[in-house]
């Protein structure tokens, strides 16, 4: 059971992908209402889920009491691309998505310690594959490295971090500063 709840939780963490294009070919108002509704019929389900235990089956164990990570990605989602420009968001949820999406898997196939180089290459081939639609590499490269350092980081003191807020808000951030710092 545990492989089917992993995989359909994969799933539904890629499925964020169709993010790209919907702000490559319909702009930043566009995707920015498609995330705020989804974020508010997810945030309902999550109530459910909270309240009734709907949807229960596919959350992993210490998430059962807790607000899901879906609603921390959306959140951040909506964050960046309400204040970055194109190449930012994409760069961005690309990372968090396609570069965590990868580490995930490696931790849950209990290989920890190939997570974070993965997630490494993968976020930057990726970043790669959109300099097409204009992420710029070099700032990429800072923002890839950045959201892997940040993904390491699981707890601070007593309070447990959720990598689907600061993995795209950082790498966001990041790009946005390498940018302005190199004039790219």
């Amino acid at each position: 059971m545990k492989n089917k709840r992993e995989l359909i939780r994969k799933v539904i963490h890629f499925s964020g992908l169709s993010y790209l294009p919907v702000y490559i070919y319909f702009g930043r108002d566009f995707v920015l209402l498609c995330v705020i509704i989804i974020f508010f019929i997810v945030l309902f389900l999550e109530i459910l889920r909270l309240k009734y235990g709907f949807f229960s089956s596919i959350v992993r164990n210490y998430e059962k009491r807790k607000i899901g990570a879906h609603i921390y990605f959306g959140i951040a989602t909506i964050f960046i691309t309400s204040i970055f420009p194109k190449d930012t968001c994409i760069s961005a949820v690309t990372i968090a998505i396609l570069g965590d999406g990868v580490a995930g898997i490696l931790k849950n196939l209990s290989l920890r310690a190939l997570s974070s180089i993965s997630m490494l290459i993968v976020s930057l081939i990726a970043c790669i594959v959109l300099m097409n639609f204009g992420v710029k590499i070099i700032p990429a490269f800072f923002a890839c490295v950045a959201a892997t350092l940040i993904e390491r980081i699981e707890k601070i003191g007593k309070y447990y971090i959720n990598d689907n807020l600061t993995v795209p808000i950082t790498s966001a951030f990041t790009y946005e500063l390498a940018k302005y710092i190199i004039q790219q």
